[in-house]
């Protein structure tokens, strides 16, 4: 009876975690809807299929089409559109990145003439693919949502629909809006939409500080609310960045949105129309026509309102609350756990000893997931090293690895346990588990304040019912069905909380250097659920730990088959042409060390390996004959001991889509302004490397700054889309190859100038 009991509960703890991740997969597709206010997934799959059938990367011919297409739609929407066109600069480092981009604005006038409500998407892609996901699926659903709004009751506030130019190459569209454009003061909130892949929920990752408003309008408007602060606490402590960062960054209240799924496809060739999961679309449109109707709505005086803590319980079910709860709630629950440790004392269920014994052990077990872990993505990379073409290492057979990492961490934490509790009390190792939570959660309070709920909600609900086990002398391992019923009820708040965070977790990191982390939290989560794993013991068979064991070694099996590439499932590869206008020489050139099918045929194994360089391989190839780039002196001065100088860039060939300068002297060379845009060094450093994007027929100028005396030395690189062609080497890809994201596919002329 107990056995069958405890394997019962056992399979009903896996049907919840099952649950849990389901229910936040995006919302069903609404095919056949005839009331013309709503948002239709199926008339915003055909603005994708005409925005997103070809790469359209800022300055390209594909993108005045696109740019053409935004225009058209909106006009015949009523909307007054505005195109913004600038020289945009912005430096990052010890780089400076510039383009001429063309912001779309498309605006409505509210009948209040109050604050305006912005929804923004960028319209320009990587040179290399589509962007169905990112960010043709944000565009189309802005367009879908205007048609929607068209045929509602119309909004008080004024409405800015925002199609950002240059996103993809340093936020470029946004700087210049939110640097010149007198709508800015007028903002009451931007709602950002973006993809990083092409499936997935639209998760709201991002929020601005002082976030109580436009959170709580988020879970009072969103069709499908789906966010959390942990997700929001790791962002702002990455260095990732999206158009909306330079909103916050000056002070402007926002909702940033993506879906993250489907990462194998992100910047990829493969993100094509029909790969996106028009789910993904329904609830990008469905959020984002609802929020527009709600803060549309809204009296709007002031956006800014003390931090909440928010997250999803099964599903689309949202919480949320002032984040000045979590350091009460935390007390309190540091107050249940003295509570439920004297009590343990008092029962003499618990010994000083044996307690403290025990404490080590829980930190043993997440230090041999994560060493284990570590160790097997590196077998995983060396075993297959094309992994290595796709960000993070995430090729489109990764969730078998998730699911090989997440069950490796419940065997090894479960075997742990099971070895230990021949010889001391599960109540005692439980303590000990309990105690290491408490220890993290109050680290949480400190570190990620908002993010603390995921330990003190579960602790809240698994403390009392361990005390009222106590109190009634309830042995883990012999207790009726109703009591291990209220066991697993204790337990169900950590399983519905984390398992999602864990799955999306997964998800996002892929297969990089922080995957072991999320497989040390699929530990934690299974120290929580360590009473319903004590039942099983019973058994002379360590079942979870071996259940667990071979289901790891299933899905290694099935990554192992799923691991070759299809025209479905294509490989990326990095292969692009260089050529030294001044030595007269050439070669083929690769970002990745590991050849491929396509590029075999390049190096023919005769590779001279680089390090030190983004290059991985070269090998010499065939001269072609293509102009270089051109730098012209149009000025050169001297002001208080200074050598100021005006050089006029051109691109030297058609089709030339960048321009590379770098200033190769040793000494003190400085980029003043790009087109008359001012360089601003970033934290005393001088930027030595400017990247203009788009820089068109007519080039650009630069002005530059040195010591009197001195010489100024550039080496320019002209860098346009495709392989030249050369009767020596098919540049055609096969079937299941496409070109990776970066630098490939392309042809690259570099030259040097002195001054």
């Amino acid at each position: 009876m107990y056995k069958s009991a405890s394997l019962l509960i056992f399979l009903l703890v896996l049907f919840m975690v099952f649950i849990s991740i389901r229910a936040t997969f995006p919302p069903a597709i609404q095919k056949d809807l005839t009331v013309d206010s709503a948002f239709s997934v199926k008339r915003a799959a055909i603005h994708v299929d005409s925005i997103s059938a070809l790469p359209h990367s800022t300055g390209s011919a594909r993108q005045e089409f696109v740019r053409d297409y935004i225009i058209n739609a909106c006009t015949q929407l009523g909307f007054k559109v505005e195109l913004q066109s600038a020289t945009s600069v912005r430096t990052r480092r010890n780089a400076v990145q510039a383009a001429n981009i063309q912001n779309i604005l498309a605006g409505k006038a509210g009948p209040r003439n109050g604050k305006t409500i912005v929804l923004m998407a960028h319209y320009d892609t990587e040179p290399n693919t589509g962007g169905a996901g990112d960010d043709g699926a944000g565009v189309a659903a802005m367009l879908e949502t205007a048609r929607a709004l068209n045929h509602s009751s119309p909004l008080k506030n004024d409405l800015l629909l925002l199609f950002t130019d240059g996103e993809e190459v340093g936020l470029l569209g946004a700087k210049t809006f939110v640097e010149s454009h007198p709508f800015l003061k007028d903002i009451a909130i931007v709602i950002n939409f973006e993809g990083r892949g092409n499936a997935g929920p639209s998760n709201m990752f991002e929020v601005n500080p002082r976030n109580g408003w436009a959170v709580t309008g988020y879970a009072t408007g969103a069709a499908y609310p789906f966010a959390n602060s942990l997700g929001y606490e790791i962002y702002k402590n990455l260095p990732n960045a999206t158009d909306y960062t330079l909103f916050k960054d000056a002070g402007i209240t926002g909702l940033n949105n993506a879906f993250i799924d489907g990462f194998s496809n992100y910047h990829s060739m493969n993100d094509k129309p029909g790969n996106l999961d028009l789910r993904s679309l329904q609830h990008h449109g469905e959020n984002m026509i609802s929020l527009a109707r709600h803060f549309g709505q809204l009296d709007i005086t002031d956006t800014k309102a003390p931090d909440r803590t928010y997250f999803n319980t099964l599903g689309y079910h949202f919480i949320h609350y002032p984040a000045s709860w979590n350091i009460i709630l935390v007390v309190l629950t540091n107050l249940c756990f003295v509570g439920y440790i004297l009590l343990g004392f008092r029962k003499r269920i618990f010994k000083v000893s044996s307690l403290a014994l025990s404490s080590f052990i829980f930190p043993l077990g997440l230090a041999i997931v994560y060493f284990f872990s570590s160790f097997l993505l590196k077998i995983i990379i060396k075993f297959y090293p094309l992994y290595k073409h796709f960000d993070e290492n995430n090729s489109y057979n990764s969730h078998w690895y998730f699911g090989a990492m997440a069950a490796l961490a419940v065997s090894v934490v479960s075997m742990l346990y099971w070895l230990l509790s021949r010889k001391v009390q599960p109540a005692t190792l439980y303590g000990s588990i309990l105690f290491l939570l408490v220890i993290l959660m109050n680290l949480m309070q400190y570190a990620v304040p908002s993010a603390s709920y995921l330990l003190f909600i579960p602790l809240l609900f698994i403390i009392p019912v361990q005390c009222f086990f106590m109190v009634r002398k309830l042995r883990l391992s012999e207790q009726e069905f109703k009591w291990r019923l209220l066991n697993f009820a204790g337990v169900l708040p950590a399983i519905c909380l984390l398992s999602p965070i864990i799955y999306y977790g997964f998800i996002a990191f892929a297969l990089g250097e922080n995957l072991p982390f999320i497989a040390v939290g699929t530990a934690l989560l299974a120290g929580m659920a360590m009473p319903i794993i004590f039942q099983t013991f019973n058994y002379k068979l360590p079942l979870v730990p071996v259940f667990a064991f071979l289901c790891a070694i299933a899905a290694l099996i099935a990554a192992h088959t799923s691991a070759g590439y299809t025209q479905q499932h294509p490989l990326p590869s990095s292969l692009y042409y260089s050529m030294d206008a001044d030595s007269l020489k050439a070669s083929w050139r690769s970002d990745f060390s590991s050849t491929d099918q396509f590029t075999s045929r390049f190096f023919q194994g005769k590779v001279d390996q680089r390090s030190g360089t983004r290059t991985a391989v070269m090998v010499d190839a065939p001269l072609q004959t293509i102009p270089a780039p051109i730098a012209s002196l149009t000025t050169d001065t001297i002001e208080n001991e200074l050598r100021k100088l005006s050089i006029h860039f051109d691109i030297g060939r058609p089709g030339v889509n960048l321009l590379g300068v770098e200033i190769a002297n040793a000494a003190g060379a400085n980029f003043v302004s790009i087109n008359g845009k001012a360089v601003t060094p970033v934290t005393g450093t001088s930027p030595k490397y400017l990247t203009f994007y788009a820089p068109g027929e007519k080039g650009f100028d630069a002005q530059f700054r040195l010591m009197q005396g001195e010489k100024l030395n550039l080496v320019i690189t002209a860098s346009s889309i495709g392989l030249p062609v050369t009767s020596d080497f098919d540049i055609n890809y096969p079937p299941g190859i496409i070109p990776a994201q970066g630098r490939s596919n392309s042809t690259q002329v570099k030259k040097h100038f002195s001054f």
